[in-house]
């Protein structure tokens, strides 16, 4: 609609700026006389067009440079036209098949990574989240190690982090809590740094057990996904509906129900031998790729549309887990651009950069001063440090 009505608007001044406004006015005015040394008639013949005609051209360059670049991208690479889909599908290929050349072992079985950083940018976040949902549906029931080693091994970080997920919706354990009977107990909050510091340990985990999947983390800049209501799906029950269906992933992943451990999991069972433990080697399934990669958002509040980023804002409304209309969010969202209290005022009264969108990498470098907020947001983010 914004774009539509600039456009208009664009059309109008460009139109407007060929109208003799010197001869309407005086038509209207002084019974079609023009006087011929007049400065109100030079400022009609002459300035006025000037002024609308620049106008139109100032319109167009922030349509052309601000809106179409961003705005349209992401549109076209939603919408499901022929062209689109067999472009997004090649899009997605091109992702899973890198993703998975760096995951693969060398020829003397050694991984040439230990892990593995996403980091992506307005459309490139949707790619993105794409490319992670079809690699791990590829790859979730893959280990390097044997059948009969498998079912000797235990989860206790994965059964952890199940438990913790349960406990913030306030499903107890056995049938009553646990089953199809929805939350019977008051929920136990966790802080999202615990729960990322969870799924850490929940990766090392099924690393050590064989699989292949080491995307550590998943890390969004200035992201359209807090609009997924309308651009995945038609409306907010609709995305909520894919989500149950597993058909996009949530952070944390979507539970269900075991019979046998009278618990809900984001893994399904592996042996019958042993399908009764809650400890023992579990499948995670299609997509719970979130109970291994932690998922940070940094976004930009807007203001007056053009400062800080209206395409950005927080994720956890759109991706978190919603159970018995409880939600549990998994998704670190970090305001930066400018610096923000916890009650998201702006510290020090600084002031919305104009189009932040593009800003979230970006600081002019000196020796003596300390890198700013937004930087050190993002480098605590990357965790370059961690093994």
């Amino acid at each position: 609609m914004l774009l539509w009505v600039i456009t208009i608007v664009v059309a109008l001044c460009v139109v407007a700026a060929l109208v003799p406004f010197a001869t309407l006015r005086s038509c209207i005015f002084n019974h079609c006389v023009v006087p011929s040394t007049d400065k109100t008639s030079f400022f009609w013949l002459v300035t006025m067009p000037i002024i609308v005609g620049v106008a139109g051209i100032i319109g167009g360059g922030l349509v052309n440079t601000y809106l179409l670049k961003y705005f349209g991208d992401v549109a076209r690479y939603v919408k499901a036209a022929p062209l689109n889909v067999a472009r997004r599908q090649e899009i997605r290929e091109k992702g899973v098949e890198l993703l998975e050349t760096l995951m693969a072992r060398d020829a003397d079985g050694k991984r040439q990574y230990d892990r593995i950083v996403v980091v992506a940018h307005s459309l490139g976040t949707i790619v993105a989240y794409d490319i992670l949902t079809h690699c791990f549906a590829r790859l979730n029931t893959i280990s390097d190690l044997h059948a009969k080693v498998l079912k000797s091994f235990q989860q206790p970080e994965r059964a952890k982090l199940e438990d913790m997920i349960r406990r913030a919706a306030g499903l107890a354990d056995g049938p009553a809590g646990g089953g199809q009977g929805g939350a019977k107990e008051p929920p136990v909050p966790y802080s999202v740094e615990d729960f990322q510091k969870q799924q850490a340990l929940c990766l090392k985990e099924i690393n050590e057990q064989g699989s292949p999947w080491i995307v550590s983390d998943f890390i969004t800049l200035g992201s359209p996904l807090s609009h997924a209501e309308f651009l995945l799906a038609a409306d907010m029950d609709e995305l909520r509906k894919a989500q149950q269906r597993r058909l996009l992933p949530t952070c944390p992943p979507s539970l269900e129900y075991d019979g046998k451990t009278k618990l809900r999991h984001f893994t399904y069972r592996y042996d019958e031998a042993t399908a009764t433990d809650p400890l023992a080697y579990r499948i995670p399934h299609h997509a719970a790729l979130f109970a291994y990669t932690r998922w940070t958002n940094l976004h930009s509040p807007h203001s007056a549309i053009l400062w800080g980023d209206i395409i950005s804002g927080p994720l956890a409304s759109q991706f978190n887990l919603r159970i018995e209309d409880r939600d549990v969010n998994g998704i670190a969202d970090l305001a930066v651009l400018p610096e923000r209290d916890s009650l998201g005022k702006v510290v020090n009264g600084k002031c919305v950069p104009f189009f932040s969108h593009t800003k979230y990498w970006t600081f002019r470098f000196t020796p003596q001063a300390a890198a700013p907020h937004h930087i050190e947001i993002l480098r605590n983010a990357l965790r370059l440090k961690d093994r």
